[in-house]
């Protein structure tokens, strides 16, 4: 066995052909690294199966269908609509209140038209009763003061003199007059406070339903964004067929250190020297011919 310094040049084995290119200079400049042919084929790290060209990878992905049964059924929009329903019985109760409280503290039975004809179910017959029979409704008042003028009326008018001079009928018709425009009066406060208790339930309940539509819709939105999709996959090869590089092909490298990794590969392989089994192996910067 002869040793030969790592520096010295071994051409003179019959057969050993140098690399193209020092591997010193690959690793350190990253330039070109050819091994020499008759090495078995490599795996690089992210190189992966390779065939004649890039591979290029088409994901296609489309959300399924949300459907309202979906959307409505999701425990979100059954939350809300539990919301809903409790706030705008709550509405309905104090609407009714009101109208209740309105009627019976004037004391006139109201005709619920137009727009508040679907409210006319909130004056029940109840009402009404306690309205007649409350001596301090404001009607009540206005027909004892009405009373109790129409009696006073001729005491009034014989106390000034006036008693048989035909001023009874004057006066007789101003108090009934007065008590039609107070009448009249008290009758458009009571449908004032039932026309503003309208529009308090109306702005709770459109501010209710806006809620419980932007809850639906933020369902909506997260039921489209779930995993749920149908995926299409296409893989385009670049046009020639799978698989590793041919024996003893490699591509141009170069970066240093996927060089390092070659060159790790290649140093545990033993290398045909000369036709006659003679093998040269690379260890300890001394190369020994057997």
């Amino acid at each position: 066995m002869a040793n030969i310094g790592a520096a010295d040049a071994i051409t003179s084995v019959p057969g050993y052909k140098p690399p193209r290119q020092s591997l010193g200079s690959a690793i350190g400049g990253g330039t070109v690294y050819h091994p020499p042919a008759g090495l078995p084929a490599i795996s690089l790290p992210g190189m992966g199966s390779v065939g004649g060209g890039p591979t290029t990878t088409t994901t296609i992905m489309t959300p399924n269908q949300v459907y309202s049964s979906d959307i409505l059924g999701d425990p979100g929009s059954v939350a809300a609509q539990g919301q809903f329903d409790a706030t705008q019985s709550n509405l309905a109760a104090a609407r009714a209140d009101a109208f209740q409280r309105a009627v019976i503290s004037g004391g006139w039975a109201p005709q619920l038209t137009g727009a508040l004809a679907g409210y006319s179910g909130d004056v029940t017959p109840a009402t009404l009763a306690q309205a007649a029979a409350n001596p301090m409704s404001q009607k009540a008042q206005l027909d004892f003061q009405l009373q109790q003028a129409t009696t006073n009326l001729p005491y009034d008018l014989a106390a000034g003199g006036m008693g048989r001079s035909g001023a009874s009928a004057i006066e007789q018709g101003n108090l009934q007059r007065q008590y039609q425009t107070a009448s009249y009066q008290g009758q458009q406060k009571m449908l004032d406070a039932i026309y503003s208790a309208a529009n308090t339930y109306a702005g709770g309940y459109n501010d209710a339903v806006t809620q419980l539509m932007n809850a639906r819709a933020s369902v909506a939105d997260r039921l489209a964004q779930l995993a749920g999709y149908s995926q299409t996959v296409t893989t385009d090869g670049g046009g020639g067929g799978g698989g590793d590089y041919p024996t003893g092909y490699y591509p141009d490298v170069t970066i240093p250190d996927v060089v390092k990794q070659v060159i790790s590969q290649i140093s545990a392989q033993p290398v045909a020297a000369n036709p006659s089994g003679a093998t040269a192996r690379k260890g300890g910067g001394i190369i020994s011919i057997h």
